[in-house]
């Protein structure tokens, strides 16, 4: 489920609202699931 939410961040329309690959590693290496879906 992990990996579902943070590819839905991803591929959003805006750059602006999609993380940076700083923010992906950390949210893949971290044990919770990201709160906010797309």
């Amino acid at each position: 489920m992990k990996m579902i939410v943070i590819a839905l961040k991803c591929i959003q329309m805006k750059p602006d609202d999609r993380p940076s690959m700083n923010e992906v590693i950390d949210m893949l290496e971290g044990d919770e699931v990201p709160q906010h879906l797309p």
